[in-house]
């Protein structure tokens, strides 16, 4: 039996910190939860004397850490980000995938499904792959940024374009999670009824749409939005447009890159307030490069470089995405003034009610859940049979 044990650390457990607790984890499994000094166990004792614990992040959007890019089509490489980003106190993880040609696509969704085939196995040493987020192909190429003009698809009308969806569906094993498109794309509806029948998640974005055709999109059956603001036309006093909408909508949930760059803390502020709590989600959009401290930096297969956190193209200078990871998303969401249930919500809950689940520390629940320390930084990450050091 693989059993290990933090002890004196204050547990958020149904919206509120506990007193000093005990959480006992056996095989993977919370054993127990008791008030501290409870009892004496054998295995593994961390004391988590004045640390939080709290449900583990959730990235439900991130292409790579560490030199590992989902682009690769490479195992090693997916389990490589999943040891990065637990490394951050991310416990479970989507890997998302850039619009790409059909064929380099399909193969990096063979190999993402084979590497969750690996962690059946007790192969994953990191966090937890949950399905696959597809970051297109189906976008308007007037709101491209970082993705490849030539392999967007620009209509969905195209009988091919469903038997991608069926070749990709299959290639992943029915491991795909989320679906970001452009809601204003001719024969949208291929596209939101095939989502329906799969259990995907469909979210806007990197669209030029409109309110109205945002609101259509909703109605055919788009959740949510794909970094709010990024990639999307600007909200203004007499055009509201796609972003106005999901702010409105209490039903649709809001994606946001909490790194202080691509949006400003007053941004962000602003969609935690106009939200309902359950709806504001935090990610990283976090590229293979991040973590890397030498050496050519290469983001899908394109040199990038980084300036004030951010990597941009080398040839044409435009940003390509961020180089954030979870931990520091939830404390720069403090630092801005944001309420550490609200952060705890952005960074743990809701990521997992977008994708169905729960996250919860509970007895009974598959552990799941970072160590933090009083400056909020993780100490150990508890992913399943896995206590892992994160300072290493």
């Amino acid at each position: 039996m693989v059993s290990y044990h933090i002890l004196n650390g204050c547990p958020y457990i149904n919206g509120v910190f506990c007193e000093s607790s005990d959480i006992h984890v056996e095989n993977g499994i919370i054993a127990d939860i008791q008030p501290q000094g409870y009892g004496k166990y054998r295995g593994e004792i961390f004391d988590a004397t004045n640390c939080s614990i709290i449900p583990g992040f959730i990235d439900i959007h991130v292409h790579g850490m560490h030199g590992f890019d989902t682009s690769d089509a490479a195992v090693d490489s997916i389990l490589g980000i999943a040891k990065g980003v637990a490394r951050t106190g991310v416990t479970r993880f989507c890997p998302t995938l850039y619009t790409q040609s059909e064929d380099k696509m399909l193969k990096c969704i063979e190999v993402i499904a084979t590497a969750k085939v690996q962690e059946r196995q007790g192969q994953n040493p990191g966090a937890i792959i949950d399905g696959i987020h597809l970051e297109g192909p189906f976008i308007s190429p007037h709101k491209a940024g970082a993705q490849p003009l030539g392999d967007i698809r620009k209509n969905l009308k195209k009988e091919v374009d469903l038997v991608f969806l069926d070749r990709a569906y299959e290639a992943a094993k029915g491991n795909i999670s989320i679906i970001t498109a452009a809601p204003e794309l001719e024969g949208i509806e291929v596209l939101s009824t095939f989502c329906r029948s799969h259990d995907i998640v469909l979210s806007a974005g990197h669209t030029n749409a409109s309110y109205e055709e945002a609101l259509s999109g909703l109605k055919q059956g788009f959740c949510g939005a794909t970094h709010l603001f990024n990639a999307m036309p600007p909200m203004t006093s007499r055009n509201p447009g796609c972003v106005g909408l999901f702010l409105e909508n209490d039903n649709a949930y809001c994606e946001f890159i909490g790194d202080g760059k691509h949006l400003h803390p007053g941004i962000v502020r602003q969609i935690i307030k106009v939200k309902p709590a359950d709806k504001s989600v935090l990610v990283t959009d976090c590229l293979a490069p991040a973590g890397l401290e030498t050496g050519p930096l290469i983001a899908n297969s394109r040199p990038v470089y980084l300036k004030d956190g951010l990597f941009h193209h080398e040839d044409d200078d435009r940003i390509a995405g961020s180089s954030l990871t979870m931990a520091q998303g939830f404390k720069n969401l403090l630092s801005w003034g944001v309420d550490i249930s609200q952060a705890v919500q952005c960074a743990s809950l809701n990521p997992a009610l977008v994708l169905q689940q729960r996250n919860e520390i509970k007895v009974g629940q598959k552990a799941g859940f970072v160590v933090l320390d009083q400056s909020m930084n993780p100490l150990r990450a508890a992913i399943g049979s896995n206590f892992i050091n994160t300072r290493r």
